[in-house]
């Protein structure tokens, strides 16, 4: 894979740091993947669990199996508010599993501030693809999703276009940006091996600072990690501050 494809992996939000959040909280190892519907959380979560030697969990499986029927029945009879008191019930149990990769629905990070939560749990990364690939994906497995399983060609391009402009409010609060339609599973070998430097720095510096801990979890702590592309180098930088 050459240098200059690495440029497009991920990138940092417009407010300099990729990820920042509550030490005392997040601790854990759990990775949130967001974004939109057919953007390919499954088969690219799958990946990035089995190099970094975590679990899977489709958040989706976890809803049906809660509500014991299919999310497409589930939201026929019951409607969508319904589904997303489900949704968040679903997503707040995620708690539980630790060194975890966890692939969530395209509309969970928009409802119930999930996308806040989950930022204060874990690192969560927003998978994206332009509206025309998410458009030919979903028109091939549009019986599968409710949203869009009556919508004409034509109407389910005009609806991508919409959903994607209307939730990136929300995808934008991802700590990581990941360019999923140009990295593919290369992508995902570089990601998982910054994951796993900064898991390690993670480790180290809550070794290093346990004899403080007491005092540290009143207080707003945080870690934060830069990485950085230049001349086909990458740093990466993590710093503890409260």
């Amino acid at each position: 894979m050459g240098g200059e494809r690495k440029n497009f992996i991920f990138s940092l939000p417009s407010h300099t740091f990729l990820s920042s959040y509550p030490f005392s909280k997040c601790f854990s190892m759990r990775i949130y993947l967001i974004g939109f519907m057919g953007v390919g959380k499954t088969y690219l979560g799958s990946a990035l669990a089995k190099q970094l030697g975590f679990g899977f969990l489709d958040l989706d499986e976890s809803i049906e199996r809660k509500a014991g029927k299919s999310i497409s029945s589930y939201f026929e009879q019951f409607g969508e508010h319904k589904f997303r008191q489900l949704e968040t019930e679903c997503l707040h149990e995620t708690i539980a599993w630790d060194h975890h990769v966890i692939a969530t629905g395209g509309g969970a990070p928009c409802f119930n501030q999930n996308m806040e939560w989950m930022n204060e749990h874990g690192i969560t990364i927003f998978l994206n693809a332009g509206s025309s690939i998410l458009t030919t994906r979903l028109a091939q497995e549009a019986a599968k999703r409710p949203l869009v399983a009556k919508l004409t060609k034509e109407e389910l391009a005009g609806f991508v276009s919409k959903k994607l402009e209307e939730r990136m409010l929300f995808y934008g609060q991802a700590q990581v940006q990941f360019e999923a339609s140009q990295s593919g599973l290369d992508g995902i070998d570089v990601l998982a091996k910054y994951l796993k430097r900064f898991f390690k720095k993670k480790m180290k510096c809550f070794k290093e600072t346990q004899p403080f801990m007491s005092n540290m979890l009143f207080k707003k702590t945080y870690i934060r990690l830069s990485i950085q592309f230049e001349n086909n180098k990458t740093t990466m930088t993590m710093i503890l501050s409260h």
